[in-house]
C-alpha cells in the first residue's frame, strides 16, 4: 500500500512539473500538400500543372459473367429512369428475403454482399444467386433503398438453380444523378 502511494504520487509530481517549468509550445502552421487540395479540372494535361498528377484511364463499366456454379442462378435486367434514359453507374444488390417469425426481411450486407454496377446502357448481371426469394436493392444518396417499379411495387423475382432470370427493362422510380 505504501509502495503504490509513492508510484502515484510521483506520476502526479511529474506531470505537474511538466506542466508548470516546460514552456507551452506553439502548435505548428498546417501546411497543405498539392495533393490535398488539388486545382486540376482538366485530367488530359493535368501532368504539365501538378507533377503529382497521375492521369487515370477512362473507366468503363461492362457486364460480364461469372464462372457458372452448379446450383446456383443468375439474374439480369437493364435499370432505367421514367423517361426511359439508362441508369448508369448505379450499384445495386440482390436481397434475400428471408422469414423470421412470420416476417419477411430483406437485409443486405454492403461489405459483403455480391453487387453490381450498372453499364452505360443500364444493364447488369449476377451470377451465382442461391435458390429463393430476391428484392433488387440499390445504393441510393440517401442510403440503400428497395427501389420500386411504375407499378409502385418492390423489384422481387425468384432464382432457381442453373437457371437465369431476366428481369428485362425496368423503369426505377426514384431519381438518381449519373455516376459517370
Amino acid at each position: 500500500m505504501k509502495h503504490s502511494y509513492w508510484i502515484i504520487t510521483a506520476i502526479i509530481a511529474l506531470g505537474l512539473f511538466t506542466g508548470c517549468i516546460l514552456p507551452s509550445l506553439p502548435a505548428p502552421e498546417p501546411t497543405l500538400s498539392p495533393l490535398v487540395s488539388p486545382q486540376i479540372t482538366d485530367t488530359s494535361d493535368a501532368t504539365k500543372t501538378n507533377p503529382f498528377a497521375i492521369p487515370s484511364p477512362i473507366r468503363e463499366t461492362v457486364v460480364t459473367r461469372a464462372p457458372h456454379v452448379p446450383g446456383t442462378g443468375a439474374v439480369s435486367g437493364q435499370l432505367e429512369r421514367f423517361d426511359g434514359s439508362p441508369l448508369k453507374g448505379i450499384l445495386g444488390y440482390a436481397a434475400l428475403i428471408e422469414e423470421r417469425n412470420g416476417v419477411k426481411l430483406a437485409a443486405v450486407d454492403p461489405l459483403l454482399d455480391v453487387h453490381f454496377i450498372t453499364d452505360a446502357q443500364g444493364r447488369f448481371r449476377l451470377d451465382n444467386l442461391r435458390p429463393g426469394d430476391y428484392a433488387l436493392a440499390m445504393q441510393s444518396p440517401v442510403g440503400i433503398i428497395m427501389p420500386h417499379s411504375t407499378d409502385g411495387k418492390i423489384i422481387k423475382f425468384v432464382i432457381e438453380a442453373d437457371r437465369e432470370t431476366d428481369l428485362g427493362r425496368l423503369a426505377i422510380g426514384y431519381v438518381y444523378p449519373d455516376n459517370e
